[in-house]
């Protein structure tokens, strides 16, 4: 795997543009890749990290290396005046049962209605609580410490051709610790991600050795 961190300038119109519609930064950033279908090449996961009021950092974790001189964008799309804007580093993490991590996750956590059986956004903290619990049992971690931090609904404008449809989408950016009880689950959920909306910039879950 592959993990860049991109520099975007944040007085870029198409910068603004894609923040509001992840789903069209997700369009861009996968023209970097020489594959259509990610079913077929692995996911392209992207977390825009909270920072800097001159850019935004954009984490993107890929199955292949990407060559993000092939992006067709303006040219104030990059922040460049912090150097380089874009750097890429092989991702082979190997993970061991029983060691804590540092995490962060921006994530869509869901539930169904049991009287509609429409999926809608969990708001309550006590209920997040549970879905990350819930979530770290189906992907091999408990769950030790973890804060959580409500952020504004993100809104999805596809379009199709001539027809363009969309919705709103619950967005919460959870970090603490966890210790992993499955390598194998564990593993999977850092390469495929975790939850729903991941073309929205949602299920990127990063981590880090604790204290490291």
């Amino acid at each position: 795997m592959y993990i860049s961190k991109l520099l975007l300038n944040r007085k870029s119109r198409r910068v603004l543009e894609e923040l509001r519609s992840p789903y069209e930064m997700h369009r861009t950033l996968a023209k970097a890749f020489d594959y259509q279908s990610e079913k077929e090449n692995g996911r392209i996961l992207f977390r825009a990290e909270p920072g800097d009021e001159k850019y935004v950092t954009l984490l993107v974790q890929s199955a292949t290396d990407p060559d993000w001189k092939k992006l067709t964008v303006s040219a104030d799309y990059f922040y460049t005046r912090g150097g380089d804007p874009v750097r890429v580093k092989e991702f082979n993490p190997v993970f061991s049962e029983g060691v804590v991590y540092a995490f962060r996750l921006r994530a869509n956590p869901t539930k169904r209605e049991k009287a509609t059986r429409k999926r809608v956004g969990i708001l309550r903290e006590d209920d997040l609580a549970e879905w990350l619990r819930r979530k770290g049992e189906a992907c091999g971690f408990r769950i030790l410490s973890f804060e959580i931090r409500k952020e504004n609904l993100v809104t999805a404008k596809i379009k199709d051709g001539e027809f363009q449809h969309g919705g709103e989408f619950t967005s919460v950016l959870f970090q603490g610790t966890l210790k992993v009880n499955s390598v194998p689950l564990f593993s999977a959920a850092v390469i495929n991600g975790v939850g729903t909306g991941k073309g929205f910039g949602f299920g990127l879950l990063s981590v880090a050795r604790a204290g490291e």
